[in-house]
């Protein structure tokens, strides 16, 4: 099976050197003693070696000959497609990939009994492109010996292209798979964008909002000093900061300041996930107070679990008439989350009704004098919300990773829920708030 150059840019595979093949010291430089520079393969074993996606074998080599069992295929290509690693359901090391695919509809229950087994071409093909959601092919194989969809669809994107015998062109699909070819498969995979108009979001894509912002920053800019993070972009005017509620208790304000923190957003109450009742947080006051007092800028936000407008109007009411008119330096936040939980309320809500729950209590805060801002992670941001419709407020985008990989832009991030400042016992939530759109 011989393999087209790529046609576009897309994101690195991932997957631990861990799982694949066999665990292995690494040729020095990434070099094997069986690979030379004028394999067809060498070009991927090496990109792939290099990343520590693929390893070789105790004595140096890689034995590319070596034929690959289903269970390493499925781990390959369900990560190379950007899915996360697979916890094992059963005893074998690659249950947790089979149970997705099968769950997914990428491979068959009866086709997963053995994962020791060898692969052939065509079910790694069929794998590969259904990772992929890509739509079998109607147009004519190019193969004499091979009339599958799922197969001219990858040669159709340039992942595969077959070998050529007197002028013909075939796949031998019964045929199993050796280690060079998956190598070169899932380095087509990873640097092919099947989707060049859509987002990977988990296990499929989601559409680009062409009117809402790209991301803007630099993940290399972003570095950490302690538990605070910064950016080193001069350009980039920014604070630090956490949000708490209740639950992070009594805190002493004047020890938070003095460790560098410049701002505070401040649980003010919620609705509850269950009822949509309205709670207090009996700690807002306090917090309020304390952290004014000592100079550091203060923001608020309501946890919400509002299924429509009226009832983000009722959070809305409860809100403003407890803040009273007082002063706030930062956004007043809708924090709105699906935590995926069928017993809560909002669970699953659809974005005809979110949106206009959002408009609504974010047209409120506008009303009474202060900076709306919406909260959401990659589920709410990229499933939930439709945020070409939300553009008139601030984001707030929480993920908790070295550098923020969010599709569009944002003004805040939540960087981790496991902070740790000083004045604040235990852990606490941290981000880092950009100024130059505030």
């Amino acid at each position: 099976m011989d393999f087209k150059h790529p046609l576009r840019s897309a994101a690195a595979l991932t997957l631990s050197a861990a799982l694949l093949f066999c665990p292995a010291a690494q040729a020095e430089e990434n070099r094997f003693t069986d690979v030379s520079e004028t394999d067809w393969f060498y070009p991927y074993v090496m990109d792939l070696s290099e990343k520590k996606v693929i390893n070789g074998y105790p004595d140096g080599t890689f034995q590319p000959q070596n034929t690959v069992t289903a269970g390493e295929a499925l781990a390959l290509i369900v990560t190379a497609a950007g899915n996360d690693s697979k916890t094992p359901t059963e005893d074998h090391w690659a249950s947790g990939y089979a149970s997705f695919a099968v769950t997914r509809g990428y491979i068959s229950e009866e086709d997963v009994q053995d994962l020791n087994r060898p692969m052939t071409r065509l079910e790694i093909a069929r794998l590969a492109a259904k990772a992929l959601i890509l739509s079998p092919s109607e147009n004519p194989s190019p193969f004499a010996d091979c009339d599958d969809g799922y197969v001219t669809i990858l040669q159709e994107w340039g992942i595969l292209s077959g070998n050529e015998i007197d002028g013909l062109f075939y796949f031998k699909p019964d045929d199993s798979i050796q280690r060079s070819e998956i190598s070169a498969i899932l380095y087509q995979m990873s640097i092919t964008n099947v989707h060049p108009h859509e987002i990977k979001y988990g296990w499929g894509y989601v559409p680009i909002l062409d009117s809402v912002p790209v991301n803007s920053y630099d993940p290399a800019a972003f570095y950490k000093q302690g538990d605070q993070m910064h950016y080193s972009d001069p350009n980039r005017p920014y604070m630090v900061g956490v949000d708490v509620s209740k639950f992070q208790g009594e805190i002493d304000w004047q020890a938070v300041k003095d460790s560098g923190i410049e701002f505070a957003i401040l649980r003010i109450g919620g609705s509850y996930l269950q009822s949509g009742d309205i709670y207090d947080d009996v700690l807002f006051e306090e917090n309020y107070q304390g952290a004014r007092d000592v100079g550091l800028k203060v923001g608020v936000y309501f946890f919400s679990a509002a299924v429509n407008a009226e009832e983000a109007n009722r959070e809305a009411d409860y809100v403003l008439g407890r803040l009273a008119g007082r002063p706030l330096d930062l956004p007043l936040v809708w924090d709105w989350e699906d935590l995926g939980n069928n017993s809560y309320r909002n669970t699953g809500l659809a974005t005809e009704a979110l949106v206009p729950a959002a408009h609504t209590f974010c047209g409120r805060v506008r009303d009474a004098g202060y900076q709306p801002m919406i909260y959401f992670n990659n589920l709410a941001g990229y499933r939930r919300y439709d945020l070409s419709q939300m553009l008139d407020y601030q984001f707030w985008y929480a993920r908790y990773t070295d550098y923020p990989d969010f599709y569009y832009d944002f003004d805040m991030w939540q960087y981790t829920s496991k902070g740790r400042v000083p004045g604040i016992e235990g852990n606490v939530d941290m981000n880092i708030y950009f100024l130059d759109t505030y």
